[in-house]
């Protein structure tokens, strides 16, 4: 059977720190891969402001978790946390159904916004889903607050200006870095470098 993108594995590797330990309840006597686990914890103390004790057992504070209980979330391989879901998290299930209603959507609208946007296209259907959202909650703020100071069908063109710069960076060095890594692992075919 044929997997799809949004059925890999890979995606569970998003999980929260909250998630994990909503999902972690109950299964605290399974197996962990605890070199795993070792890597990340170092990787974590090694980060400012976590490289301090006290603000390292705040963070751990904040969630009511033991660093026992943080090593053995570190631990968890993405099997395991796969498992752990009886089906998809809903922010995955939202993706998949964002973007496949992108995939549906005509083509040749598909090819301008590429020319226009560049690599931005790539992520285009979370964009829409924003100005969606941000503009329904506009909306809701415009029947609570008749006098509310902006236009809620239009109230994006505040943000977009100085949102998409940064989307376009974050989105061409991802970019970069994951063709890089495809040409290391010999998975480009072509020509040319």
């Amino acid at each position: 059977m044929h997997q799809t993108i949004f059925e890999t594995l890979n995606w569970y590797e998003a999980l929260t720190l909250t998630e994990r330990i909503l999902i972690l309840r109950g299964a605290e006597k399974d197996a962990f891969d605890h070199d795993l686990a070792r890597r990340r914890l170092k990787r974590w103390r090694s980060q400012s402001p976590f490289n301090s004790n006290y603000y390292f057992s705040q963070r751990l504070s904040i969630d009511h978790l033991s660093e026992e209980g943080f090593i053995r979330l570190l631990g968890e391989t993405t099997d395991q946390l796969s498992n752990r879901f009886s089906e998809p998290p809903g922010w995955l299930q939202e993706i998949e159904r964002v973007y496949s209603n992108w995939i549906r959507a005509d083509f040749s609208d598909k090819k301008s916004q590429s020319t226009e946007m560049g690599f931005l296209v790539i992520v285009k259907p979370l964009i829409d889903l924003g100005i969606e959202r941000l503009r329904r909650g506009a909306e809701a703020l415009r029947r609570e607050h008749a006098n509310a100071p902006f236009d809620s069908s239009s109230v994006d063109l505040l943000f977009l200006p100085n949102l998409l710069p940064q989307l376009a960076r974050i989105v061409m060095r991802t970019m970069v870095l994951e063709l890089n890594v495809a040409r290391v692992q010999g998975l480009l075919k072509g020509q040319t470098a």
